[in-house]
């Protein structure tokens, strides 16, 4: 699994948040369980909703800066399940319409500074109906796993 230890935040991280993602995110644990194979995947912060077991660990953690921490506060959903030996994994879940290589790199930026928080494995998840531009390129080469979902009417 990669450690993303080097990532640099985009030039403008843009955090897109509505009915996609709110749709999207109903289905995190079934991808937690096909795509990661984490079992016993929870949903451990979404971004609409007060307080997260998530915000708690890292409002703990004196391995991250202050800044790091407030990118964190702004995460987009993270999921945390266990992996094929019982070892609790996280994930970090970027969700847009389109994918931009930008999404990936916050997705693998935010990841590594879940890692660093927590001390434990983190994936880099993004997700979306498209993926637009170098975005499958920029995942490879980030060690991002990118789930496509079609958009849904209402």
């Amino acid at each position: 699994m990669p450690i993303y230890a080097d990532v640099k935040p985009p030039d403008q991280p843009v955090f897109v948040g509505g009915r996609y993602e709110k749709q999207v995110s109903r289905l995190l644990p079934r991808f937690a369980r096909s795509r990661l194979q984490l079992r016993d995947a929870t949903v451990t912060h979404t971004d609409w909703r007060p307080g997260s077991l998530i915000l708690d660990i890292v409002a703990n953690s004196d391995e991250i800066t202050d800044a790091e921490a407030a990118a964190l506060v702004r995460v987009a959903p993270t999921l945390a399940g266990q992996d094929a030996d019982g070892n609790t994994v996280h994930a970090v879940a970027e969700i847009s319409v389109t994918l931009e290589p930008r999404d990936v790199i916050r997705s693998a930026m935010l990841a590594a500074i879940l890692h660093k928080a927590i001390g434990q494995p983190v994936h880099a998840v993004a997700i979306g109906s498209e993926v637009a531009g170098d975005a499958a390129v920029t995942a490879e080469n980030y060690g991002v796993v990118i789930i496509t979902v079609p958009e849904q009417p209402d």
